[in-house]
């Protein structure tokens, strides 16, 4: 017999970014949690790459986690764990491509990625986002492209940004960690950030794509 799909609750729908409560079932017994979107979106993503249904997934986190420990936050330690590893693979396929001749799709790679992330490309304009980022950025993520990085949120590093994405161009640094926050009425959202160059050979030039480590909102 096959397993059961997911059901949904009952509850209200929840604001955006908001957790929503969910149920999903596995062998006969049901796991009811509340989680972000974000990390729903990566349980259901990493589901997938493992062939399995998401109540699958969650039983096998469940079994796993010591007695008496939280399963939403084994879940968002397993999602942000995921995400590390993909973040890993992501960077060493980044700086092969560096290596060659052929171009990076900026626009593919970025949303195929399970965490908020964007691309500043060489003229410090935003150039591409994935829905992650913009479910972190809020309401006003559709008037990001084309707009100066700066003019929205501020990045902190340990070097100067601009002294980073030149060690970027001259191959000199493959990644530096940095600090990204965006202010607007009434929200402050924060996170830390990992930097990765991306590189367009047939311009010759070198876009930065930013991931976010972790989420979280103040």
């Amino acid at each position: 017999m096959g397993e059961p799909a997911l059901v949904a609750s009952a509850e209200e729908p929840a604001p955006p970014g908001a957790p929503q409560q969910r149920i999903v079932q596995s062998d006969g017994r049901r796991y009811s949690l509340r989680l972000e979107p974000e990390f729903w979106a990566a349980l259901e993503r990493a589901a997938r790459d493992e062939g399995i249904r998401l109540g699958r997934l969650v039983a096998s986190v469940a079994k796993d986690a010591p007695e008496g420990s939280n399963l939403a936050s084994r879940l968002r330690l397993f999602c942000l764990d995921s995400a590390a590893r993909r973040g890993d693979q992501l960077q060493a396929q980044l700086q092969e491509a560096s290596r060659t001749s052929g171009d990076t799709d900026i626009g593919v790679l970025v949303e195929a990625l399970p965490i908020p992330a964007l691309v500043i490309g060489a003229n410090g304009e935003i150039s591409h986002f994935n829905s992650g980022f913009g479910r972190w950025f809020g309401p006003g993520h559709p008037q990001l492209p084309g707009k100066p990085f700066d003019f929205f949120m501020k990045l902190r590093t340990q070097q100067p940004f601009e002294q980073i994405r030149k060690a970027f161009s001259d191959r000199k640094l493959g990644m530096a960690l940095g600090h990204i926050m965006y202010v607007s009425p009434g929200r402050v959202a924060a996170a830390p950030c990992r930097l990765v160059p991306v590189q367009r050979q047939s311009a010759g030039t070198h876009s930065c794509l930013v991931m976010l480590i972790e989420n979280r909102r103040l």
